[in-house]
């Protein structure tokens, strides 16, 4: 990838510019997800930007071997820390794990140039964020999507698996009208007793979260 009258991007998933036969490389000053359009990860071809999320990017892009769309999801340039590595194989782990028609199926977890990418199927539709009318929902959709909901996270439950991040930004209707469950990156396995946030650290969505997972102090 070359910029117009600057340096070649060393690589689509690199923070780095430079020429890419000199060792000095620099700092590039901003990245723009759209600049891995075209490029080659392993046997996909990324077509365009999907979105972007807290902490990572989202691709359409071309599975070359069984020539179908998949979207592909890449920790963010700058965020790819301990936590959220952590966070994305706990995502990959829970998901790949559960088999249900309300679950967005993952297809493979690898790393290209040291930066973890994840592979799902690619979901035509719009998050319940979006589509969710000021007024509400109707009743008879209402109930529809809360019942496959309900049923996808007892199946994650009959297997030790925790969502603890449900809410409309992670609830995904295609354009058949079904609800697909996205982002287990906060999951917890019931066997899992090794995260201990650190105090006053939240690991889920304040707004949404469980009021089991809720600590009150009652004062006289």
């Amino acid at each position: 990838f070359r910029i117009l009258g600057g340096p070649t991007l060393r690589d689509p998933l690199s923070t780095e510019i430079g020429d890419p036969d000199d060792n000095k490389a620099v700092p590039a000053l901003r990245y723009h997800p759209n600049w891995m359009e075209g490029s080659r990860v392993s046997h996909y071809r990324i077509l365009r930007h999907l979105s972007s999320g807290g902490m990572g990017e989202v691709y359409v892009a071309e599975d070359e071997n069984l020539r179908r769309k998949v979207a592909i999801k890449f920790i963010r340039n700058g965020t790819a820390d301990t936590t959220s590595r952590l966070r994305f194989e706990r995502e990959a782990q829970a998901a790949s794990a559960l088999s249900h028609p309300n679950i967005c199926t993952i297809f493979e977890v690898d790393e290209h140039n040291r930066q973890p990418f994840l592979v799902m199927e690619l979901l035509d539709g719009s998050d319940l964020r979006q589509i969710c009318p000021a007024a509400g929902l109707e009743m008879s959709k209402l109930l529809k999507w809360a019942i496959q909901i309900a049923d996808a996270l007892s199946t994650a439950h009959s297997h030790g698996i925790i969502h603890r991040d449900i809410k409309p930004a992670n609830i995904f209707i295609t354009r058949r009208q079904h609800a697909k469950i996205l982002d287990f990156g906060l999951a917890k396995f019931k066997t899992d007793q090794t995260e201990q946030p650190r105090q006053g650290e939240t690991t889920v969505t304040i707004d949404h979260e469980s009021l089991e997972n809720r600590t009150v102090t009652v004062r006289d």
